[in-house]
């Protein structure tokens, strides 16, 4: 299940895991990279981390704000 994506990203969660099945599988897979493309470029690793633990935690903060609906409160 695929819950708050965009159309593209249920295309390519759909198509990246038919295409791991079938790499397990030992099955033919097609060229990922060339399908998709690579990052032009990417910051060096201590600012990259970095941004990924600052983006992580607000992300978990956000979270911990939501009301849930499912709550019987």
């Amino acid at each position: 299940m695929s819950a708050g994506c965009n159309g593209g990203g249920i295309v390519k969660g759909t198509f990246l895991g038919d295409a791991l099945t079938r790499h397990a599988l030992g099955q033919p897979v097609e060229d990922i990279a060339s399908l998709f493309g690579k990052a032009s470029w990417m910051p060096p690793d201590p600012v990259r981390r970095l941004g990924f633990y600052l983006t992580s935690e607000m992300e978990r903060r956000k979270a911990k704000t939501k009301p849930d609906p499912h709550s019987p409160l």
